[in-house]
């Protein structure tokens, strides 16, 4: 039997100072990265395109998540939140 997995997932970069920081959720992980994305952007009404691990790294794959890892959505995009 699959064993659910769940990951806390956090609105802004790993290295975003303190003061940009937001409230994030625990979210079980659904079955595609696409979904988990959409999911957690649309439960903190916040726009993203990937998630990063701890480490800053690019989630590419959901078999990379580990059950209760702390992951950040982020937007790749030249508007980055934690930048304004």
């Amino acid at each position: 039997k699959h064993l659910r997995k769940k990951c806390t997932i956090l609105p802004f970069h790993p290295w975003a100072p303190k003061e940009k920081r937001r409230e994030g959720i625990v979210m079980w992980i659904p079955d595609t990265l696409g979904e988990l994305i959409e999911s957690a952007s649309e439960k903190l009404n916040y726009s993203a395109s990937s998630l990063l691990s701890e480490d800053a790294g690019k989630i590419l794959e959901l078999d990379m998540i580990s059950d209760g890892q702390r992951l950040y959505l982020v937007n790749n995009g030249a508007n980055d939140t934690w930048r304004s």
